[in-house]
């Protein structure tokens, strides 16, 4: 028996049947994709009661143009009603959920992830649980870069450009990487600004009168602020380290920079 990421197969590789791992919603369409060409017929099962619901027919095969690899897409949509289900086909039992709010927790993990991104502040136990630290490369002694200097900044100046988030593995941070972040979180905000009025995902400023999204946002934007040239307004696009650091915890007592 093979688990992969809640998925279980019998004798087949990981991945065999591919479905939403985290769920559907009621109304939703339901639909898996077989890694083979020859499935007949698939069947639902309620893992509660072990009853059989419904037996089906593919919906359609689909062949690749630039593999040669078949998949089969069933189609169990059919079911509505909450609960825990497993999906039968060719020999293989895959499990999922139906639930209202099924992705609830993928959008508190997504925007609860930029926090563990901060830069110059502890990452508290109280908010981050096992992923706590302490604060990681205060950015308060940048010297600017000979190809960065202007009116008012020379070569070496050292300036203070605190916060932001730590863009990938490395611990730099960039504007246009950031900026596109931010300008995503507030498309979304303006399309469903009632749902993040009352998200809260255990930030330091959860429970005030602003919602965590754009709390969030204030903190990157904080940090932008101060890659501004004091003289025509541009900003810098990066603050970097003159090589990425090695694969070291992110804190003052090991700072790379």
């Amino acid at each position: 028996m093979t688990l992969l990421g809640g998925l279980t197969t019998l004798g087949q590789p990981p991945g065999f049947v591919r479905l939403n791992q985290l769920g559907y919603y009621p109304g939703q369409e339901k639909v898996a994709v077989v890694n083979e060409g020859t499935v007949t017929e698939f069947a639902v099962y309620d893992t509660t009661t072990g009853r059989r619901l419904f037996t089906g027919k593919p919906e359609y095969t689909a062949s690749s143009a630039w593999s040669d690899k078949t998949r089969t897409i069933v189609d169990f949509s059919r079911i509505t009603i909450p609960g825990t289900y497993r999906l039968e086909v060719n020999g293989e039992s895959v499990p999922f959920e139906i639930k209202e709010r099924v992705l609830s927790p993928l959008a508190d993990a997504a925007l609860k992830s930029f926090y563990y991104q901060r830069t110059a502040v502890p990452i508290e136990e109280r908010y981050a649980g096992i992923w706590h630290r302490p604060a990681g490369h205060p950015d308060n002694r940048v010297l600017v870069h000979p190809n960065a200097v202007g009116p008012k900044r020379t070569a070496n100046e050292v300036i203070s450009s605190p916060k932001g988030w730590y863009d990938a593995g490395d611990y730099n941070k960039y504007i246009v990487n950031s900026g596109f972040s931010i300008g995503l979180m507030e498309a979304v905000y303006c399309l469903f600004d009632d749902y993040f009025a009352r998200q809260q995902v255990n930030i330091p400023e959860s429970g005030n009168r602003t919602p965590d999204l754009l709390d969030e946002l204030y903190f990157n934007l904080e940090w932008m602020l101060t890659m501004q040239d004091p003289d025509d307004g541009g900003v810098y696009h990066k603050l970097t380290t003159p090589s990425f650091e090695g694969f070291v915890t992110p804190t003052v007592s090991n700072p790379a920079t």
